[in-house]
């Protein structure tokens, strides 16, 4: 299992506690999805549950309904919104006007920085970078 797919089960696992928490995933998986813009907004994934989420998610906080659709070999799900009035719907969301480049809405990531979705994010990262100075210096020590 790729280092990907372990964060993205491990977020799955988490019961938020408040409804700022669920809104900070949505976002995370928004701005790092595969579109959010007026011209669509939507989420590519090979974990089906995260997919599941986001389709979830979007229904509760933006009152849209999406369909998870898998690709014929089944390794990709995809969630994707195409309307654009429900597209600014969503970016209206997030506090994003439709017009010109989006840019991150600070204000809500520094709203969540506390809660565990960041939390788990660097937990994961930092394990992960010990990993890799390990590795590194056995390569080294071996020379």
């Amino acid at each position: 299992m790729s280092f990907s797919q372990q964060v993205k089960n491990e977020l799955l696992k988490i019961e938020y506690d408040s409804t700022c928490c669920e809104k900070a995933f949505l976002y995370g998986m928004c701005i790092f999805g595969k579109s959010f813009s007026s011209y669509g907004v939507g989420v590519q994934t090979e974990n089906k549950d995260i997919a599941i989420r986001y389709a979830f998610l979007i229904k509760k906080y933006c009152n849209i309904k999406c369909d998870v659709k898998t690709s014929p070999g089944g390794k990709s799900h995809t969630v994707m919104i195409n309307d654009k009035a429900q597209c600014e719907k969503v970016l209206a969301f997030f506090g994003h006007e439709s017009k010109g480049s989006l840019k991150i809405n600070l204000i809500l990531i520094v709203k969540t920085v506390k809660n565990r979705f960041w939390q788990v994010l660097s937990f994961r990262a930092a394990r992960r970078l010990t990993q890799i100075r390990i590795i590194i210096w056995s390569l080294l020590l071996r020379f």
